[in-house]
């Protein structure tokens, strides 16, 4: 897994943030976090309503929920599987970019508004 990380992770440059959810509090998570990126925000750390921390949460996720919608109601998993594929190559390496350089500015919001949600 890990020789399919980018160079960035492997030297440790970037920063891990993950939501609250149960399986990434998993013990054998938190080892292997500790172990291989030494950057990443512990649970401890991570304000109640984290959703601006997430580049995923914060940006893809509503992108592709915009775009998914215009299909209606989706018969099949297939084809649901298959859309968020189509449209998720849709979204622009740009924008998530942009999104995940944003990432500074959106902690300093989070820790004025006391780990509440901020938007």
């Amino acid at each position: 897994m890990l020789e399919n990380l980018p160079y960035s992770l492997k030297a440790n440059l970037a920063i891990l943030c993950k939501d609250k959810a149960s399986r990434h509090a998993a013990e054998t998570v938190q080892t292997f976090l500790d172990v291989e990126m030494p950057r990443f925000i512990q649970n401890a750390n991570i304000p109640p309503s984290s959703l601006d921390l997430n580049p995923f949460d914060h940006c893809v996720w509503s992108l592709l929920k915009e775009r998914v919608n215009k299909y209606g109601l989706i018969p099949s998993f297939n084809r649901l599987a298959k859309i968020l594929k189509d449209e998720g190559e849709v979204i622009s390496q740009q924008v998530i970019h942009d999104n995940i350089n944003s990432w500074m500015s959106r902690v300093r919001k989070v820790e004025r508004s006391r780990g509440f949600h901020t938007e």
